[in-house]
């Protein structure tokens, strides 16, 4: 397991920044403790998982 230094050139980085950012933009202006600030926080959390799988580099 090893650093990505080409992390930015694939589509999945791009993807999950823009779901974290959209969902911190709706975390912002939703009410808590609901079924869609439920939603956002899974959103995030699936936006930072992509994140860091293209940060680590795969033992191919």
């Amino acid at each position: 397991m090893r650093f990505n230094r080409l992390f930015y050139r694939q589509i999945e980085f791009w993807l999950g920044v823009m779901l974290v950012l959209a969902g911190l933009v709706f975390l912002l202006i939703g009410q808590a403790l609901t079924i869609s600030w439920w939603l956002t926080i899974v959103e995030i959390l699936i936006g930072v998982a992509l994140i860091v799988d293209c940060l680590i580099d795969s033992w191919r």
